[in-house]
C-alpha cells in the first residue's frame, strides 16, 4: 500500500551544528517487488543565495535516471546530486 517511491529534492536537516559547513541533502525512500525497503541520504554543500527551479530540474533528473536504471536508486541519486552541485556552482559563479 502507498508509493514503492519516495523523494524529497531537497532539506536542511538540523545536524549543521556539527559540521563545518552547511548542507543541503536529498532523500529516497523504495520499496521493492519483495517489500524490502532501502532507504538514501546523499548530502551536498549548501550554496548561498535563492536559485528558483532547482526542486523542478532535481526531481526531472530522478525521474530520469529512475526510469532508465529503476534498480540502482543510489546510483540514480549520486547522479543527480552531481549534476545539480555542477549547475548551481556554475549559476553562482556566473551571478
Amino acid at each position: 500500500m502507498g508509493p514503492k517511491l519516495v523523494f524529497i529534492t531537497s532539506l536542511v536537516l538540523d545536524d549543521q551544528s556539527e559540521r563545518e559547513e552547511s548542507t543541503i541533502a536529498i532523500l529516497a525512500a523504495q520499496r521493492d517487488e519483495q517489500g524490502v525497503d532501502e532507504f538514501w541520504r546523499i548530502d551536498s554543500p549548501l550554496f548561498q543565495g535563492h536559485f528558483t527551479g532547482t526542486g523542478d530540474l532535481t526531481a526531472a533528473l530522478f525521474l530520469g535516471h529512475t526510469a532508465k536504471t529503476p534498480n540502482d536508486l543510489k546510483g540514480s541519486m549520486e547522479k543527480v546530486i552531481s549534476t545539480m552541485h555542477s549547475v548551481i556552482k556554475r549559476t553562482d559563479e556566473l551571478s
